[in-house]
């Protein structure tokens, strides 16, 4: 899978950031466009559907409230006094009925769709308007006698939309005829007029044919451009449909979506060509740069950029690795020259050791020839100053046990007493635990030198070398204390000139370079003589006893 992902992501920078720019910007932005878009989309249709069925409601109520008036108008009919069997005037009983009908029509403001004819006893037919239009026993030739002896006396007719009744005194004797029609359509069309929201109402029957419409007849069966609702009102077997156009709420929408989406892609097609520039113009120095140092070894550091050609970062990027390439060009000439006075150092001690094995192998011939001559005395300074010469030589080792550093002392010693008539013994104040210890070869030697040369240079005899050797938590303290003349009275006269043994300084600096700071070395004053103190981190190697 890993390699998969690595072989769809380009190896080249420019593409890489182009890939991101695409990937994590323009991706994300153009989702979330189209997702806020349908967002809107949804939430406009919610409040539409809503806004559509509350308007569907209210012409629910506006139809069944008129059939409402419809079946009051006629039981108010019943009771009409001009209605009586025996009217007084016949001219009073037309303005009465005439006054009654025109009243029925001023009920509410939707009464007016409402068309009202009343047939009297005698067979004549009143509206709204005064005499009739209707001839003369046009309602009653409508009622069927059958009705009537089925105790039948009101009706609406097959199609919902004119209702007729028998109109009875209290005696039951019949006094007239109603007849109410409704005019459905032209109501719904006064309703849809009115409403913010326009949508296509329909009315059918409980059969599905259709009473009344709005709108076209190809709206009640197509759902996909259409938002539908329908109600039921119960108590006439009816059914209101509406139909709300989407196209016409939602069209401009879609155009505004289609435009935005296209003025996106435009935008997306500039950004894609400006950030595929500025990533080239990124990745073009970065290229250089590679080719330089690609060339850095083979031209012998002698490579470099132009800076006039960049700015900015590029610019401080190519200041940087000039002045790499120029570090390293005086890096490389040290180390030449490191290495040249290597060599020549190297060749210098190969030099100074032939002097010392030609020294040691004298020495031997002198010791043999003392031997010889039975001069034991001769023969122990040549065994201790070989001794001496052969540790010297010997340059594989700095460090070595303490038991054989203090060896050299004794025979270092073995030659002073000889040249100084015994002025002086050593003493050794020493554990056997840390007779292997490690500490630096010929360290103790210099200090015992010193004591001798400067402690006991006026001193005719008592002389007393102390090398004590204790330790103090992770470091190894070494102190050499003689008992002679002090610090403040050798130092004015010690000697200018002459052959100078190894030296404190040699000592101190070997030190450093050793313990890398961690060695000291110190002198202090006591009430007789001088401390020399030494302290150096402990280490201890035993040599390895087989069973």
């Amino acid at each position: 899978m890993s390699r998969f992902l690595r072989r769809l992501v380009p190896a080249k920078l420019s593409n890489r950031l182009f890939l991101a720019f695409i990937t994590f910007i323009l991706v994300p932005v153009m989702g979330y466009q189209v997702y806020q878009f349908n967002e809107i989309q949804q939430m406009m249709m919610g409040e539409m559907k809503e806004k559509s069925l509350q308007q569907t409601e209210f012409v629910k109520e506006v139809l069944l409230n008129l059939r409402k008036e419809v079946i009051d108008s006629y039981y108010l009919a019943e009771s009409l006094p001009a209605l009586a069997v025996e009217p007084s005037s016949g001219d009073d009983k037309t303005k009465a009925i005439t006054d009654w009908l025109r009243s029925r029509q001023q009920v509410s403001s939707y009464s007016k769709f409402i068309s009202l004819a009343l047939e009297d006893g005698d067979g004549k037919v009143y509206d709204s308007s005064g005499e009739a239009r209707i001839s003369r026993g046009a309602l009653s030739g409508q009622w069927l006698p059958e009705q009537l002896a089925a105790g039948r006396t009101m009706e609406w007719s097959e199609d919902q939309q004119e209702f007729i009744g028998v109109l009875t005194n209290r005696n039951d004797q019949v006094v007239g005829y109603l007849s109410q029609k409704l005019d459905y359509e032209a109501c719904l069309y006064e309703l849809s007029r009115g409403f913010v929201v326009h949508q296509f109402y329909y009315l059918l029957d409980q059969s599905g044919e259709l009473v009344a419409k709005t709108g076209r007849m190809d709206a009640l069966s197509r759902s996909d451009t259409y938002l539908s609702n329908e109600v039921s009102l119960l108590a006439a077997d009816l059914t209101l449909a509406s139909r709300l156009p989407l196209e016409q709420y939602f069209g401009d929408m879609d155009t505004l979506k289609h435009q935005s989406y296209s003025v996106y892609m435009v935008f997306t097609l500039m950004f894609a060509v400006i950030t595929y520039l500025i990533t080239s113009t990124l990745s073009r120095p970065l290229q250089l740069l590679q080719s330089r140092m690609r060339q850095v070894v083979d031209s012998r550091f002698s490579v470099s950029l132009p800076v006039h050609r960049f700015r900015g970062e590029i610019e401080e990027v190519a200041k940087s690795f000039n002045q790499m390439v120029h570090d390293l060009q005086v890096s490389v000439q040290k180390l030449k020259q490191e290495e040249r006075q290597k060599e020549a150092s190297r060749f210098q001690m190969l030099m100074s050791q032939m002097n010392p094995h030609f020294l040691l192998n004298t020495l031997n011939t002198l010791k043999w020839n003392a031997a010889k001559k039975k001069d034991r005395e001769t023969a122990d300074i040549c065994v201790a100053l070989g001794l001496l010469l052969e540790t010297s030589l010997n340059v594989d080792r700095d460090l070595i046990h303490l038991k054989e550093e203090t060896a050299l002392v004794d025979a270092f010693l073995h030659i002073q007493n000889f040249r100084y008539g015994k002025r002086f013994h050593m003493e050794y104040e020493i554990d056997e635990g840390y007779h292997y210890a490690l500490i630096p070869k010929l360290s103790l030697q210099p200090l015992v030198e010193n004591a001798i040369k400067h402690g006991f240079s006026r001193m005719k005899e008592g002389g007393v070398i102390t090398i004590r050797v204790c330790r103090e938590a992770e470091y190894l303290s070494v102190e050499v204390e003689d008992n002679g003349i002090g610090l403040a009275e050798a130092g004015p006269k010690r000697p200018v000139g002459g052959r100078r043994g190894i030296g404190l300084s040699n000592l101190r600096e070997r030190l450093a370079l050793m313990y890398r700071g961690e060695g000291t070395l110190e002198l202090l004053a006591l009430e007789r003589g001088t401390l020399a103190r030494m302290k150096i981190p402990y280490l201890l190697a035993k040599p390895y006893e087989g069973e």
